[in-house]
This record gives C-alpha cells, structure tokens and sequence, in this order.
C-alpha cells in the first residue's frame, strides 16, 4: 500500500527535492535488477548480434557488436546495398569507417562519448564516467512514472539525462548530445522488451530519435564472457594509415 501511495504521488508530481531518492540509490537499484554488481564483477567480454531498421529510409541492416574490459570495442554493421559501416575503440582510439564518410579518428566529445558507450562495466563504475548524478524530478514514460537522472561527464560535454522505472528499476529512455563534423543532435533512446539473457536482463529492443531519422534495433543475442580473439580490435588498415598520417603531420 505504501509503494502504491508513493507511486501515485510521483506520478502526480507531488514530491519535493528531500523526498527523492539518491543517485547511487536508483543506479545500484538497477543494477540489481538486471542481474546483481557480483554477475557484472564478472564480465569481462560480451557479444552480441541482431538488425536495425532506418524507418524513414526502408533501410536495413545486421549488426554485431563486441567489447571487452578495460574498454575496447567493435561495432559491425552491414546495410543492404551499401556496404559496410565499422566503429570501434582500441586503447583509448575511437575511430568510424563507413562509405559515406570513409575513415575517420574520432576526437573531442565525439570520441569522449565512444569510449563510454564501450564500457561494458558501466553500471557499475559510473562514478568514474561522471562527476555528478543527481535525480531532478519524477515524470511519465508511456505512462509509466519514472526517476529523471541527469549526469556530467568527467570529460564534459553536455549533460546526459536518463528515467528509470520507480516500479521495477529498469532503465526505459535515455537522451544524449551526439556531436559530429555536422554538428551537434539530441539522441533519444528507448529501451524496451527486456528479457533475461544469461543470467541479464537486457532490453532487446531499442528505438533511437536522431533529427528527422529513427533507427529500430532488435538483439537477436546477447553473450557474455565469450572467447574474442585480440585481433577483434584490431585497427583496419584504413584506420592504421590516417593514424600513422597524424602522427607525422604532429612531429
């Protein structure tokens, strides 16, 4: 009854500042609930595979993602008749391949928002990733009331907000600034269709707002504490030359 009443005030906007809960309270709820901070001591590498739709374009895609700690990663997506889209990070370098834009080496909070996108540890160190999470208000996703979580970035950058379900803990919607050589765009997020997966529970679908464009992933699997060979990081030789042309346009 208590938690009934509670929920209703939240919803209704009735709570002050005093009566919310902590950052560190809400985050840790989460980690609970989707699968405990012993279960996430022990991951050290994950992967996982699925597709995505560009509804606005009729374009579709596979993708694979791969990641180990400390903090590597790869992202692999094939779109039907355009190729090959690659991104990745390797001790500290964030980098993209794709058709349209051919290679690039990500820099600024472009490559500051990659290198925490690839923390497979994150629910578990945030506090290394931000300096401050405060929880602002208590407002509806779907109709659902949920804790607004907003969080600097120790590198900076805009500030990325987040509702987390008062009812079951779960992450439902993020927002984020994307920048890019085209400039800067909100990123919203939402997760959906969670599911226990290895011992996880993990949403499977994802539906992202960019602009004018939305993108609808679903995961088809989600692995964890998979054998990856140390060449699943590797830079592409694209990649290894643009470096080794930036190293020598600095000495």
């Amino acid at each position: 009854m208590i938690q009934r009443l509670f929920l209703c005030f939240a919803a209704a906007g009735l709570l002050t500042a005093a009566q919310l809960p902590t950052a560190e309270l809400v985050l840790n709820r989460y980690v609970e609930a989707t699968g405990g901070a012993a279960a996430y001591e022990k991951v050290k590498t994950q992967r996982a595979r699925g597709s995505l739709e560009f509804k606005s374009m009729g374009l579709k895609a596979s993708i694979q993602t791969f990641a180990a700690l400390p903090n590597n990663g790869a992202t692999v997506m094939d779109l039907a008749g355009l190729g090959q889209i690659r991104s990745g990070v390797k001790d500290g370098l964030a980098w993209e391949l794709s058709p349209m834009q051919g290679a690039r080496v990500l820099e600024g909070q472009e490559r500051e928002m990659a290198l925490r996108m690839t923390r497979i540890d994150a629910p578990i160190r945030w506090r290394e990733l931000y300096k401050s999470v405060t929880v602002e208000a208590v407002e509806e996703v779907d109709g659902r009331p949920c804790y607004k979580l907003v969080a600097e970035p120790v590198a900076g950058g805009k500030p990325e907000t987040s509702w987390y379900d008062t009812e079951s803990g779960l992450l439902l919607k993020s927002v984020v600034t994307l920048s890019s050589p085209m400039g800067e765009m909100p990123l919203e997020t939402r997760m959906d269709e969670y599911r226990d997966v290895g011992g996880f529970r993990v949403p499977t679908k994802l539906t992202q707002k960019a602009g004018p464009q939305q993108i609808e992933t679903i995961m088809d699997e989600v692995e964890w504490n998979v054998e990856l060979p140390a060449s699943q990081f590797d830079l592409p030789p694209d990649i290894e030359a643009l470096v080794k042309k930036k190293k020598q346009a600095q000495q």
